[in-house]
């Protein structure tokens, strides 16, 4: 599989759970953290299901397109790190020598809030004006955004 197939697997695999919700709304349990709790145990400590998903979202994205050893790879990340947390997955970027100022279709984008990263999604087009994105619990579910890229501190 070429990066312009591994991109689109991803993008359209993110895009197929929009609308997911959180099960029951407002509990922050999902189908995401509960596959990577069931199916991936040994990659990360604890349990996932329960806790804040923006960044089980991208990683269960990741695992279910490329299994374990291809997504640990795309997303820099050692064994025993999905969900780690948005924080976390940006320094493994940044560790690695990955971390960029301008997003490309496919990747993982992370966004500043109150001057500290705490969210992220995946990067699903981008035009000269806007980057559009599939994020994971926003308003406790998987929903698409644009975001204005001249002026915009969040991306």
């Amino acid at each position: 599989m070429n990066k312009y197939e591994q991109i689109e697997k991803v993008v359209s695999l993110a895009k197929s759970y929009v609308g997911t919700s959180e099960e029951p709304k407002g509990s922050n349990r999902n189908r995401f953290a509960k596959m990577i709790d069931e199916k991936f145990p040994d990659f990360y400590n604890g349990k996932k299901n329960g806790s804040a998903w923006c960044d089980e979202f991208v990683d269960a994205i990741f695992l279910e397109a490329f299994g374990e050893e291809k997504a640990l790879s795309l997303l820099c990340q050692p064994k025993k790190s999905c969900g780690a947390g948005c924080k976390f997955s940006a320094q493994y970027y940044k560790n690695a020598g990955r971390w960029f100022s301008s997003p490309e279709v496919g990747d993982q984008i992370f966004f500043y809030v109150g001057g500290e990263i705490n969210h992220t999604g995946i990067v699903t087009k981008v035009d000269a004006k806007k980057v559009y994105t599939t994020e994971g619990n926003s308003g406790d579910m998987v929903k698409d955004h644009s975001y204005n890229k001249e002026g915009n501190k969040k991306i």
